[in-house]
């Protein structure tokens, strides 16, 4: 009972990653195809273990290799990107309320007075993340 649910609990999640990515519901690169197909692959390769399937358990378990291992590296291009996501903003540069981005960059001599501001992921200026 436990192998066929896990098997179907596998297949189950695999199938509809590919359903998601063929409807462009879902990125082949994205965080959350990779763990999907890592976690339906355990469960797949788990079942198959269990009923002694072993080429297919073989097959599910290198799945989720291979689930895992873009999973890794999808995290390591989040966590790249966001620490290249800093902005250094002077913290005596204020508004005139005229609407306008008065913010301005500081030279990253001496943060003593600085503010550190994280950019938000596809924000092309300072002004947009900070106002």
């Amino acid at each position: 009972m436990i192998a066929a649910a896990l098997g179907w609990a596998g297949t189950i999640g695999t199938f509809f990653t590919y359903v998601m990515v063929s409807r462009g519901r879902m990125t082949v690169s994205s965080v959350r195809y990779a763990s999907l197909n890592a976690v339906g692959g355990t469960c797949a390769g788990t079942a198959s273990a269990l009923y002694g399937a072993w080429p297919s358990a073989a097959a599910n378990f290198a799945w989720s290799v291979v689930a895992l291992h873009t999973l890794s590296l999808c995290v390591h291009r989040r966590l790249r990107q966001s620490s290249s996501l800093i902005a250094v903003v002077s913290s005596e540069t204020s508004g005139d309320g005229d609407g306008k981005c008065d913010h301005g960059y500081v030279e990253p001599t001496s943060i003593d007075n600085a503010i550190v501001v994280p950019l938000a992921r596809g924000e092309g200026s300072l002004c947009s993340a900070a106002a």
